[in-house]
């Protein structure tokens, strides 16, 4: 079933976006793991058959089509950035003794 995203809502690219059904280039890594906003759908031609909305978006200017599968509401860096200790924190974790 599609992923429905409205015009205006502010999402994160994934950074491991896997396969689009649009496509990928290269320039579109510039936006892996950013916070993008939706600036419209795409309208796919009346003879193509797609299965996923793709979407343009502000930050790029509307030049690619993103696949719906390459958002995430969530941050995706966010969980990595929790987790990150300091390297003291990290030996004392391990309860040495001295």
């Amino acid at each position: 079933m599609p992923i429905e995203f409205d015009i205006g809502e502010r999402l994160w690219i994934k950074d491991e976006p896997g396969i689009s059904e649009f496509g990928f280039v290269g320039e579109m890594e510039n936006f892996l793991g950013e916070q993008v906003t939706i600036a419209s759908k795409f309208k796919p031609p009346h003879f193509a058959t797609t299965f996923n909305n793709g979407y343009f978006i502000k930050e790029d200017g509307g030049r690619y089509v993103w696949d719906e599968n390459m958002f995430c509401k969530e941050n995706p860096n966010a969980a990595v950035e929790e987790e990150k200790v300091s390297f003291d924190e990290f030996l004392d974790s391990f309860n040495v003794i001295d």
